[in-house]
């Protein structure tokens, strides 16, 4: 069985841009062994203008988790504790 993999609602919190709402679990979450420090990690294509994702890399070594966003055409990271 082949399971597309696509939000139900794309949405953006804009007045001039359309379609505008995303919701199919609201933000992207990532979570794997991206080999510490997130050395192996790539953000997705984002599917809006705006975009807003949570990584979580579970490298026994060197775990972090990060929070994503995209906007202004590229991606922008924090790490959180």
């Amino acid at each position: 069985m082949t399971v597309l993999q696509r939000p139900n609602i794309l949405a953006q919190h804009h007045t001039s841009q359309r379609p505008n709402a995303v919701i199919d679990g609201l933000i992207g979450v990532d979570v794997a062994d991206y080999g510490g420090s997130f050395t192996n990690y790539t953000t997705p294509t984002p599917l809006t203008t705006t975009e807003i994702r949570y990584a979580e890399d579970t490298n026994t070594t060197t775990p972090g988790k990060r929070l994503y966003i995209y906007a202004n055409g590229k991606w922008s990271y924090v790490a959180l504790t």
